[in-house]
């Protein structure tokens, strides 16, 4: 389900998207007031309810800011993340036109051909360029998996990125021995990046977090536990063949 968030003064809406018969995990749109959870919309562009069903029109339709998985040609250092982007559907195809929103001073990017699964609802309401309140830190043990804000500056929005709670130098990793989730500094792991790549691993306090890192690593901002074997699949599913450096 997706997060519809409010923008100017237009209601909210439920919208299913109506896609080819062949597509039928999609239905019709019905209209509710208020912040309401949605099936593949982020937010809802200026259109109005007749407009929002053009989706199901010939050639595509309205344009819709959402959440899209970067695993296409020329991301592969972004595989098991999530930035936002606007969609347009392709009736003819069954696909998306993502474009992405400019990052900083880099101009918007466009990707076609995008595929429904690599579109998920945002899990949260937290805005791209805002820090996500890390409610469970208290909670983090070694195994549990969690997304993480990243993004490469300041004035970049953030994305989410995948990872697994790792165990801390000193453990031996024995489950009835093992006193991490005791310690202050929780080991974030990310094993689909080499061992001694920058990228695999960070450290974050759970008394103390707020945004940390530079200009050279990019910052990592709040932190959500996955709490179904659902979300957890998904990102699973998109696990590289090789790993990365």
């Amino acid at each position: 389900m997706l997060q519809l968030l409010l923008i100017s003064t237009l209601p909210a809406f439920t919208l299913m998207l109506v896609a080819p018969a062949a597509t039928h995990k999609h239905c019709k749109l019905v209209r509710e007031l208020g912040l309401v959870a949605l099936l593949l919309v982020r937010e809802l562009l200026h259109h109005s309810a007749s407009a929002a069903c053009a989706w199901g029109g010939e050639g595509g339709g309205s344009s819709n800011k959402e959440r899209e998985r970067e695993r296409g040609d020329g991301h592969v250092g972004f595989v098991l993340s999530c930035y936002d982007a606007h969609l347009r559907y392709d009736r003819r195809t069954d696909t998306f036109t993502a474009r992405y929103p400019p990052h900083g001073r880099k101009p918007a990017k466009e990707e076609s051909g995008v595929q429904w699964s690599r579109v998920r609802s945002p899990p949260v309401s937290t805005p791209a360029h805002d820090l996500h309140a890390s409610g469970c830190l208290g909670d983090l043990r070694p195994g549990d998996h969690f997304e993480i804000q990243w993004r490469k500056n300041k004035d970049f929005p953030y994305g989410w990125w995948y990872g697994v709670v790792g165990h801390q130098e000193t453990c031996n990793a024995n489950e009835h021995l093992c006193r991490c989730h005791e310690d202050d500094m929780v080991v974030l792991e990310f094993k689909h990046y080499a061992a001694g790549s920058r990228w695999r691993q960070t450290t974050v306090s759970r008394k103390d977090h707020r945004e940390k890192g530079d200009e050279t690593d990019g910052f990592y901002g709040g932190i959500r536990k996955l709490q179904t074997s659902d979300e957890i699949s998904t990102w699973r599913k998109f696990w590289p063949v090789d790993v990365l450096n």
